[in-house]
């Protein structure tokens, strides 16, 4: 995916394009994502890890305690479902603090290890980096996040 793929624009797009231009073998997986999409990226990774949610969300905690009321809920599609209406009964404030839906975050795949800390010091040089993680949850996941 290319930076012009990801869905986002301003700071993020010129962000993404900065770091294309710095580092080309960097695979952006993620941009812009719908309140669905988003549902849908916290269910998988809450099947490879069932604390996904409240390891990386903290700051809602009603998403993991929704997920722990529904322990038969094991499947991606069930997952999506349950994250979705939480996530839909948040109030604005709290929805707002999501970076994809925003449009304020990309993820990468995560480089070759070669490759690993010429685009970690491209990453921390980008303007208006507000976070950066090297995973989430323990999962491989590169998240660049803008104010």
């Amino acid at each position: 995916m290319t930076p012009d793929e990801l869905g986002v624009n301003g700071i993020t797009l010129d962000a993404a394009r900065e770091l294309a231009r710095a580092c080309p073998w960097v695979n952006f997986t993620s941009g812009l994502r719908s309140w669905r999409g988003q549902a849908h990226a916290m269910a998988v990774n809450t099947t490879k890890n069932r604390q996904f949610c409240g390891l990386t969300y903290k700051r809602q905690p009603s998403i993991q305690q929704a997920i722990d009321a529904h322990p038969d809920i094991q499947d991606v599609t069930g997952l999506t479902n349950l994250i979705e209406s939480v996530l839909a009964d948040l109030p604005v404030e709290l929805r707002a603090r999501f970076a994809h839906p925003a449009g304020r975050a990309f993820d990468i795949q995560v480089p070759f290890p070669a490759w690993q800390a010429p685009t970690k010091v491209a990453i921390l040089a980008l303007p208006r980096l507000q976070t950066f993680l090297e995973g989430e949850a323990g999962l491989p996941i590169w998240h660049c996040q803008f104010e």
